[in-house]
């Protein structure tokens, strides 16, 4: 599969402004072309980092879960003496 580039963006260049009637049309020259500001890479980065934390909090909540069982243990064995 091909990554896309930044010219497969679609740009601006030689649009008109379309109002009502044909002669208030106005080429839009003056502005610079239209860029997309986030690609599809920057997404899959963004999606690949929220992975890794979620990841990672998964990674932290099984380790809590095993310190508040060891916790719990120790309590009950302090209870029995």
């Amino acid at each position: 599969m091909t990554q896309p580039t930044r010219s497969d963006a679609p740009s601006m260049d030689g649009a008109r402004v379309e109002s009502g009637s044909s002669e208030e049309r106005q080429p839009i020259s003056h502005r610079t072309p239209l860029e997309l500001t986030i690609t599809v890479e920057k997404i899959d980065r963004f999606l690949k980092e929220i992975q890794r934390r979620i990841t990672l909090l998964q990674y932290d909540a099984t380790n809590l879960a095993i310190v508040r069982a060891q916790f719990a243990s120790r309590n009950a064995r302090k209870r029995e003496l």
